[in-house]
Order: structure tokens, then sequence, then C-alpha cells
């Protein structure tokens, strides 16, 4: 039955933000819709105005400090200490997808001391240059990923039951071998006022040679990680310049439109890119593929409108391809964006098809009231909110709530 459920978001005591939204479960006999393993998070009460305001309380303190096999321990909001055979992070049976990551997501790294009551997964950020150096070539031993396997096999992370989602950097992050196939590599800039990255080089992403060596690289990644049980998501990042965002372009810089044009790029091979991007993920076949969506922008328009009906048919389309294994993301949650009539038909279309929802906060500089946003993230119906640098520095109880409530979501 759809879950109707009415979306506000105050800041400052202005509504900026509220819509009806009917969260939808995923088909059961759609391509690519095994079984889920379902886990039960933590019960929550009803949110409290006054908990969700704390945010202005700091706290001290803050910082992060060959193939694994399948085995046990570690896991998400919820989970169970390590050896438990049922809970979410047991040994993947038959066809069964791994459980979702359900709750606060550490998206620089692992959590800080303080908030492991609240923060149980981290993002592993690693570029494909590290994976792999050598064209078409095996996975490189003791990479970052198999440290951080390792690190929440550990008797402490396992005991939290932590969880790992896999952020692969395949724009200014891609092997020179990649970058350069099809000609020389492409430069490109990152500018958003005060980007923590500046830029760098970027290969033809859209071409049909880049979508090979990409497509063999998730194969390999498959082939080695689609089985560990703690290894819950990782993005679909093939067709991306600075960060892992498909429908991210940078084209407010004069410098980066005519270093695509110059390359060959047209919209009608980006908009194919990313289609076929996603139909690379189908080798996880245990694991949830999260594409990171936005209103599509169009080179020959710059600083027009961006296309938001392209980007509401990839969503159907990743669906259909992946069914329970397509994670429909956005990296962008701020006041902001909530007050934007195109990010609110976006968030909009996530809430109708339903989980798995997952969604990235903006920078703590630009997010606004992050208890407003917060709060918004669960109506929208996320499964796991990525928390921006900082983040520690917010009220404990504030993330503890929103972990609790995230967790109770439901799931595909």
């Amino acid at each position: 039955m759809p879950l109707a459920v009415l979306a506000t978001a105050v800041v400052g005591g202005t509504l900026l933000w509220s819509g009806a939204f009917g969260g939808l479960s995923h088909p059961s006999h759609v391509p690519g819709a095994f079984p889920r393993t379902v886990t039960t998070g933590p019960g929550t009460s009803a949110a409290s105005s006054a908990t969700r305001q704390a945010t202005a309380s700091s706290r001290p303190g803050g910082g992060h400090g060959s193939g694994p096999a399948a085995e046990s321990g570690g896991g998400g909001a919820g989970a169970s200490a390590a050896g438990d055979p049922t809970g979410p992070n047991a040994p993947v049976v038959g066809d069964e997808v791994k459980p979702v990551i359900r709750g606060l997501i550490d998206r620089q790294g692992p959590p800080a001391k303080q908030d492991l009551s609240a923060v149980h997964a981290y993002v592993v950020k690693v570029n494909w240059a590290d994976l792999q150096p050598t064209a078409f070539g095996p996975i490189a031993a003791d990479n970052a990923i198999d440290k951080a396997i390792a690190r929440v096999r550990e008797s402490d992370y396992a005991a939290l039951g932590m969880a790992l989602k896999l952020r692969v950097f395949a724009g200014i992050g891609a092997p020179e071998w990649a970058k350069t196939l099809d000609g020389p590599a492409v430069p490109y800039i990152d500018n958003q006022p005060g980007a923590s990255v500046a830029g760098g080089t970027i290969g033809r992403f859209w071409t049909a040679n880049f979508g090979r060596a990409y497509a063999d690289l998730q194969s390999k990644l498959a082939a080695r990680y689609d089985l560990v049980p703690q290894v819950r998501e990782i993005t679909v990042s093939r067709c991306s310049t600075i960060f892992d965002e498909p429908f991210a372009r940078q084209f407010g810089d004069a410098a980066n439109v005519s270093a695509l044009l110059n390359a060959g790029y047209t919209s009608a091979a980006d908009e194919k890119c990313i289609v076929d991007s996603i139909a690379a993920h189908e080798v996880w076949r245990h694991t949830t593929s999260d594409v990171a969506f936005g209103p599509f922008p169009v080179i020959a328009d710059p600083g027009g409108q961006h296309d938001i009906g392209f980007t509401e048919s990839v969503m159907s389309t990743c669906r259909t391809m992946l069914g329970v294994r397509c994670g429909l993301q956005n990296n962008s949650l701020s006041s902001d964006k909530l007050a934007d009539a195109t990010f609110q038909q976006l968030y909009h279309r996530m809430t109708q098809l339903g989980p798995t929802i997952v969604l990235q906060t903006a920078s703590r500089g630009r997010i606004g009231d992050a208890a407003s946003v917060l709060a918004a993230a669960v109506t929208i119906g996320a499964n796991a909110v990525e928390l921006p640098a900082g983040y520690t520095g917010w009220a404990l109880a504030l993330l503890q709530q929103t972990n609790q409530e995230l967790a109770t979501n439901p799931t595909g």
C-alpha cells in the first residue's frame, strides 16, 4: 500500500517546501529485482522540534580517523554484532540483495568516536587510477577498499554493525590510460566557489572505448567485492567530471564548455553514456548501485534551464535495469534546494518511485538549517543521508534521532 505523507521544511519560521508524496514499493517482478534481505531498524518516536533545534549546541572533538573473503560482521543501523548469521552482514545466500545502508553515513571516512552511537556507515573514497593502474589490468591488492573491509571486520566496528559505501572516482580520478582513450586527456575545472578540488583532467567518458574500460573495472570490482557483506552500496560514476555525479557538468566555466566541445562531446552522447553506465552495474548482483541524480545540464545553453525530464526518465530506466539494486541519490540537499521548484520536482519523483533513496547534504557552509534539512530527508523517504564534513559540531541528539528515523523508512 502506498504511504502518503505531507512533506514540509521550515527554516527560520518560513515555509520553504511542502508537498504530498506517496512512497511506493518496488515492483516484485522486474529485471534484476532480486529479493532484498530486510532487517529491522531501531524504533523511534515522533520527531521533536525542540530536539531538532538542538543543533545550536556544539560538541568538542571531531575528525576521522587478493580480494576479501565474504564473511559476516559489520552492518548498518540496527545491525547485530559480528557473527550473527541472521544479521544484515550475514553471508549472501542465493540471489539475495544485501540490505541497503539505513541511517547516517560519514562521507569522509570512519566516523569520529563520539558519533558512533549515531553513525554506522562510511564512504570509501578511491580513485579508479589507484584501483586499476594498468590498462584493463587486475584490481590492485591491498587497496583502500580492502583496508576498509579489514577495518570494519575488527571487533569494535563489527559489534556496531559498521557498513561501507564505495565511491570510485572516474572523472579526474580515472587512470591516465583511460583518460587518453580516443585522444589526449581533457583539462577540466571545478568552478564552484570555495571548491575543495581545483580540477584536473578527464577522459572522453561518452565514448564506447571509455565505456568498455569502465565496464571492465566494474566487472572486476564486482567479482572481488559483490559477495562481501559489509560492502552495501557503490556509486555509478562513469559519466562524471570532478566528483562521482553523472548529472553535474560545471558548464558555468566557459573553458570547460570549450574543452568538451573540442573533444567531441554532445548532449546526446552524454545521455547515452549515463544510461550505459547504469547497465555496466548489472554485474553487481547483490549490491545496490546508487546514481546521483540532478537536473541534466545542456551544453548548448549552459546558463539556461536544465532538463529535469531526462533526469526523471533515467530514474525509471535505472529501476527497470537494476530493480531493487538501483539507488536513487541526490548530492545537493539543502535549504536552498528544498525551496527550488526544479529540485522539489526531483525529490517528489524520488519519493514516488520509492526506496532505495539516498541523499547527500550540501557542505556544512551551504546546507542552511541543518535540522530542517535532515527532517526533510526523512519525509522524502530517504533510507540514508551522507553527512557533510564538520557534522561533529552538531548535537548528538539530533544525529541519533535522525539515524533512527531514517532506519524506520521502508526499504525495497
